[in-house]
Order: structure tokens, then sequence, then C-alpha cells
């Protein structure tokens, strides 16, 4: 019983124990939890809402004279004393400021001396052109002399040259006309093969007579035979020996043919062709006709350079009289002196003006002195010496612009103006004027109409443009800008080891609109449900877990 008791007592004290652990261990948890969440980035989100993107345009400005007026004087006179001040009313006709009458006389000295030396150059300048002109003329005279003795001279040549082709044309055509005997080739070759067929057949007679009168003594000699075989008294001898007989008649007969006709050729023989005289006198009258030939060519030649020889002449001479009447260079120093002597004159009346009215610069007009642009003891520029205001002129509000700015603010369109001064309340202007400036946006100018302010009063525009109404539109400081691209963050839910966490998503967006309290945006990751981040406690990154605000 006690043993149970022991035992139930130690079991209850164990159990007591390991509660007690459980409730050490959860309560670390939530300390360590809270110590983790507390270290977490705290954010506030926000979803999307439609919204119209409102431009507001806000410039400060002044008012300006609608024109100024200035007031020039010469330069380089030295300033002695200075009447006015910006911000004075003057009349006209007032002394704005005084110049140094000596340094005024030294200066018109200075000129005038400046005026004696230019009319002296002017002089010179005028002899030598004078004198120029008439070398000028000389020299084109002379050039034209020159062409006309060349052209003599050349058409002497030329005439000689062609006298000469005349007379060795004239030599050639007599010899021409006076041909020497030459038998033509085809009446050459008759007369060789006449004398070739006339001595061929004597050649052939003697030949055919040689071959009968040995075919006589052969018959002759049969005949003595058969003569000797019938005295013998041998059968059939005195038939043999008529036929023999027949025979050697016939063939005495046929020589006494060929021996007639051998004298009818001997006794009309061909002579044999010899043409060596004709061929002498002809190749004399070939070598003669072509030395004339020659000299035909040899004169033609002649008379072709003489005519280009005279051509070349006279383009030469043509071109010197071409290089002497041409005009000498451009030379403007005559008329650059007569300019300056009038430049020079025109200051020293200017001068001797400003002398005559007590060397006093005077306003030209009733206004206000808007700038005083000289400084005593300094002298004048060729620029404006005073700026005055007209008071006639319409006023101006004049205020700049940045060219973001310039897309709400168009020529013609109306804007609310409060000057100062004008107590708390606007008036409504018209941007008559918008031009770009050197800053890169634009000027404006507004036309003040009836408004009284002074010139130089301050004031401020204001100009609020709804815009268009967008779908999705967030906080402007919930999107970020990294390397021309636009993005946000977004809240997410995952489960980590101490059970549901938060995290931020970086998503890029494109921005459509945006002025300095909202942008419009676009994505396709982004819906009407999004939680988007609009603040955070800390620098957030991609995935990094965050507490949301409670």
């Amino acid at each position: 019983m006690d043993k149970d008791k022991k035992l139930g007592l130690r079991t209850e004290k164990w159990v007591r124990i390991f509660a007690a652990f459980l409730a050490f261990m959860w309560l670390c948890t939530i300390i360590s939890k809270s110590i983790y969440v507390s270290r977490l980035p705290e954010v506030t989100t926000q979803t999307p809402s439609k919204k119209y993107i409102e431009h507001k345009v806000e410039a400060d400005g002044i008012v300006t004279a609608g024109s100024e007026i200035a007031v020039n004087t010469l330069s380089g006179l030295r300033v002695e004393r200075i009447n006015v001040q910006a911000g004075d009313e003057v009349k006209k006709g007032d002394a704005l400021f005084i110049v140094d009458l000596s340094d005024l006389e030294e200066l018109i000295k200075q000129k005038q001396d400046e005026l004696s030396r230019l009319e002296l150059q002017l002089n010179t300048a005028q002899f030598n052109a004078t004198l120029d002109a008439q070398k000028k003329e000389i020299a084109v005279l002379w050039a034209k002399e020159d062409y006309d003795n060349a052209d003599k001279e050349t058409a002497v040549t030329v005439e000689r040259a062609q006298s000469a082709l005349n007379e060795a044309e004239n030599e050639l055509k007599e010899h021409l006309d006076a041909t020497a005997p030459h038998t033509s080739d085809s009446e050459r070759k008759k007369a060789w093969d006449k004398y070739n067929e006339w001595k061929n057949r004597r050649y052939e007679l003697e030949d055919l007579i040689d071959e009968k009168e040995r075919g006589i003594e052969e018959l002759e000699k049969k005949v003595k035979e058969e003569e000797s075989a019938a005295y013998s008294g041998e059968q059939g001898g005195e038939s043999k020996e008529d036929d023999t007989q027949e025979s050697l008649k016939k063939a005495k007969e046929e020589l006494e043919k060929l021996k007639a006709e051998l004298n009818g050729l001997e006794r009309n023989p061909v002579a044999q062709p010899d043409y060596s005289a004709e061929e002498s006198e002809y190749d004399e009258w070939q070598s003669k006709k072509s030395g004339l030939e020659d000299e035909v060519r040899a004169a033609k030649q002649s008379l072709e350079d003489a005519k280009l020889a005279r051509e070349e002449e006279l383009r030469q001479k043509r071109r010197s009289i071409a290089s002497a009447e041409v005009l000498s260079n451009a030379d403007a120093s005559i008329s650059i002196y007569n300019m300056d002597i009038a430049r020079l004159q025109g200051e020293i009346a200017d001068l001797n003006d400003v002398k005559s009215g007590q060397c006093t610069i005077k306003s030209k007009v009733d206004g206000y002195v808007a700038d005083v642009l000289v400084a005593t003891g300094q002298r004048t520029t060729d620029t404006a010496a005073v700026l005055i205001t007209d008071k006639t002129s319409e006023y101006m509000f004049r205020f700049s612009i940045t060219k973001e700015q310039g897309k709400y603010v168009r020529l013609g369109d109306s804007l609310e103006l409060k000057l100062g001064g004008q107590g708390s309340g606007s008036i409504e202007v018209t941007a008559d004027y918008v031009t770009e400036n050197n800053a890169g946006g634009y000027d404006v100018a507004c036309r003040l109409g009836d408004t009284k302010a002074p010139i130089g009063c301050y004031g401020a525009a204001k100009k609020t443009v709804q815009g268009d109404l967008h779908p999705k539109t967030v906080p402007i400081d919930a999107v970020y800008s990294e390397k021309a691209a636009s993005y946000l963050f977004v809240l997410k839910e995952k489960t980590g080891i101490l059970g549901k966490e938060y995290y931020a998503e970086k998503l890029k967006v494109n921005v459509t609109d945006s002025n300095d309290l909202y942008a419009a945006i676009e994505g396709a990751a982004i819906g009407n449900d999004t939680q988007i981040i609009v603040f955070s406690s800390k620098e957030l990154k991609q995935g990094e877990s965050v507490r949301p605000q409670e």
C-alpha cells in the first residue's frame, strides 16, 4: 500500500515536471517568435484603387513690361556720371547719364586723324587703279598687233606651201600623162606562147624529118635486097618489091611535105620576145613617178604643218589677247576706303551731336528704368546702355516651367494667377506665349490686361488637369525605379517554422501615368485584391519576410 502511494506520488511529480517543461518551452517559443517578428520590417498594404490621376502645375513668376526700349549710344564713350537707377520713373528728355567731354573731344580728334589717313590712302588707290587701267589698255593693243602680224606671216607661209604642192601635183600629172610603153602580161604571154609554139614545132619537124630519112634509108636498103632476091628467082620476090617500092615512095612524099613545112617555118621565123629595154624604160618611169609622188606627199605634209602652225600661232595670240583683256583681280580697297570714310564721317557727326547736346544721353520715352547697363568710369559698348519700360505697353506675367510640366500647359490654356499684394483673390489669365528656353523647359508669358500690378511684382501661376480614369492606381511611394524599369512589392503568405509567415515579392509593372501622390500601373500579376506594400519600416528585398501592420 505504501509502495503504491509512493509510486503515485512519484508519477504525479514527474507529470508536474513535464507540464512545467512544456509550459517553459511554449513560453520560450512565444518569446522567440516575438523577438523574430519584432525584427522583421513592418509594412502597410493596400489594394489597387480606381482613380483619376490629377496633375497640378505651379510656378512662380514676375510682372514685366510688355515691351522694353533700349537706349543706345555710340560705343567707346567714357561715362562720367549716371543720373538714374533701376526702378526710377523718367520722362522723355530726362538725362540718363553724362559722358566725359575731354575724352569725347579726344575721340573726335582721333577719328578726324583716321579720316585724313583714309582719304590719303583713297587718293593713292585711285591713282594706282588709273595707272593699272592704262597699262592694261596698252597690253591689249600690243596683243592685238601681235595677232595681226602673226596672221599675215602665217598666211604667207601657208600660201607658199600651197604653191609648192600645186607645182608638185602638176609635175606628177604631166609625168602620168606621158606614160612609158608597157606590154601587158597577157600580151607577153601570148607572144611567148606563139614563140614557144613555133620553136616546139620546128624541133618536132626536125625530129620527124630525121625519123623519115632513117625510114627511107631502111626502105631503100630493103628494095635493093628485094631486087637481088628477084634476080635470083625467088618465088614471090616481085610482089614484095612492089609493096616496098610503094612504101618508099609514100615515105619520100611525106618527107618532102615535112621539109616543105620546115622551110615555111624557117622562112617565117617567130622572134624570141625581149622586153628588157621596155622594162628598163618602164622602171625609170616608175622611179620618177615615185619620186614625184613623194614630193607631192611632202608638199601636202608641209601644207598641213603650215596650217597647223598657223592655227597654233593664232590660238596663242588670241589667248594673249584674252589674257590681256581679262579683268584684274577684284580689288574692293577703293570701295572699302569710301565706306570707311563715310562711316568715320558719320561717327564724327554723331560724336559732335553728343558734344553739342552737352554730353548728355537722354530718355526718348516716358517710362521706368528697367536696367542700367553702364558704369561710371567705364566706356559704353555697342549694346544697350539703359533699358526703359514703356508705360503705354500692356504688362505681362512671365514664369518658367519644366519640360514635364509643359505637357499640361499649352498655348491658349487658362491658368489661375495670384499676384503678391492682391489679397487672397486670384485672376484667370491665358498662356499667350510659350517658348522653349535654354534650360530645356519652357518660358510662358500671360497678358495681364486691365489688372493693375507694379513691374517687378511676384506671383504664382497654377493649373490643374484632372487626367484620365485609371482602373489600378497605387500611392506613388509604393513604386520604385531601377535601370529605367518600375517595380513594386506585394505581400505574399507562406508557412515557416513558426507557422504562417508573410514575405515581400518584387513585381515589375508599367507606370502609365503619375503625379506627386499616385501612379497608374499595369501588370499581369496585379489584381484588384492584390495586397501592395505601400510603406515599409526598412528597405525591402525580394523574398524577405515582413510583418504586416496590425
